[in-house]
């Protein structure tokens, strides 16, 4: 679900803030390409704050076990940086989180409040229901980069812990549309695809590396070895009888 569906109902009003940042002269052109690994994002806070409770609850929203996995594995891999160690190096990470709480006077915050405009810090501190910002390509090409902001550590985690899922999602779903642009610019496997609509009448696009492992009558196993990563794709079939076949109960 696009950015816009997730938050059209209740983050309207984040489109009446202005945000700018050290790049926002920059021609987007001239940016280098965004870089890390998919799942990874640099946050950025007040180190006092990211061990305090507010750091908590930042860590409960991006850090959780993905359910349903035999060892616990996050679902975010979330790299903190001190916003005063932040460098032109890692502003260029795929996937970036500021998280600004304005009670705080510290050096990291005021470093921080530098990515807002004066007219978008006054509106914050009148209004206690703005809390989330995103932005593309500010400081390199194709990254996603998301501010989370409240007049107070209560206020702004609140809001964290209110929308946990909803922020999850975001993130979620980028890193989802990342992988299908990358498979999809890859070259296929046309033998498998044109045997399966032949055969099953099921229109897949099998990226060029798998193989066939078993194929039967109800169930299909394609796989793709690697030195690091083991992928297989499984087709198989069931009696349909109602929805709640397709529950997680």
């Amino acid at each position: 679900m696009a950015i816009n569906k997730i938050f059209k109902k209740w983050w309207w009003f984040v489109y009446t803030l202005i945000f700018i940042s050290c790049n926002s002269g920059n021609i987007k052109g001239l940016l280098q390409n965004a870089s890390g690994t998919p799942g990874e994002i640099i946050l950025t806070m007040d180190s006092t704050k990211w061990r305090g409770p507010l750091g908590d609850v930042a860590r409960q929203v991006f850090v959780p076990s993905v359910m349903g996995l035999p060892r616990d594995e996050p679902l975010f891999t979330i790299r903190y940086v001190d916003p005063l160690k932040l460098n032109v190096v890692l502003k260029s990470a795929r996937n970036m989180i500021f998280v600004t709480s304005l009670e705080s006077s510290s050096r990291a915050t005021q470093e921080l409040k530098n990515y807002f405009t004066p007219n978008s810090l006054q509106q914050i501190r009148k209004d206690n229901s703005l809390f989330m910002h995103v932005n593309e390509d500010e400081f390199a090409k194709g990254q996603k980069v998301m501010y989370l902001f409240g007049q107070n550590d209560k206020i702004l985690a609140n809001n964290l812990t209110n929308h946990k899922k909803q922020l999850q999602e975001y993130f979620n779903q980028v890193e989802e549309n990342r992988l299908m642009a990358s498979l999809y610019k890859a070259k296929e496997t046309i033998g498998i695809n044109e045997r399966l609509f032949k055969e099953h009448d099921c229109l897949l696009r099998v990226p060029v590396g798998y193989q066939i492992v078993e194929w039967d009558k109800d169930f299909i196993w394609l796989r793709s070895m690697g030195l690091e990563i083991d992928k297989s794709l499984v087709i198989t079939y069931m009696p349909y009888y109602s929805e709640d076949q397709l529950s997680l109960q």
